[in-house]
């Protein structure tokens, strides 16, 4: 890996984590009864004024979109196991999105609240991993069924 590989995945992935998180925005907003809310008021609130607060949670937006995204480099490592790389992405993934929802106040400040959010992060996780692993098998067995037999 170089900075020539690195360097756009850190953009790119800046670039989707601000994206991703203005959808959220907008959907949470829908949910809410259609009145924008660009942040928890709890965040919010912590601020002099909204726009400070709404430019502080686009960079936390970019920050974690950018360590994310060059996070799936790890699986380009050909010497991790597969259970290696999946902990090592796990938590490339896991720890921006956890240190985000803290500091952007998305989960209440108590433990059971904490840990109910990381256990979110991981179901959701292991499933996005489940359905990439069979699709992934599944790709496989067409390639292979595609190959002469010798």
């Amino acid at each position: 890996m170089n900075v020539k590989e690195i360097a756009p995945r850190l953009f790119i992935g800046a670039v989707g984590g601000i994206a991703i998180g203005c959808m959220v925005e907008v959907l949470v907003s829908y949910a809410s009864g259609g009145v924008y809310i660009p942040g928890t008021p709890a965040f919010l609130d912590s601020f002099d004024n909204q726009l400070n607060a709404v430019l502080i949670e686009r960079l936390v937006y970019a920050a974690m979109g950018a360590v994310q995204h060059a996070g799936g480099l790890v699986y380009k490592s050909e010497r991790l196991s597969l259970l290696q790389a999946t902990i090592l992405h796990f938590a490339v993934i896991g720890t921006p999105l956890i240190i985000a929802a803290t500091y952007l106040r998305w989960i209440p400040g108590t433990i059971p609240a904490f840990i109910g959010f990381i256990c979110l992060v991981a179901l959701i996780y292991g499933l996005i991993w489940l359905i990439v692993w069979f699709n992934t098998k599944n790709q496989l067995k067409e390639i292979n069924a595609g190959l002469p037999r010798s």
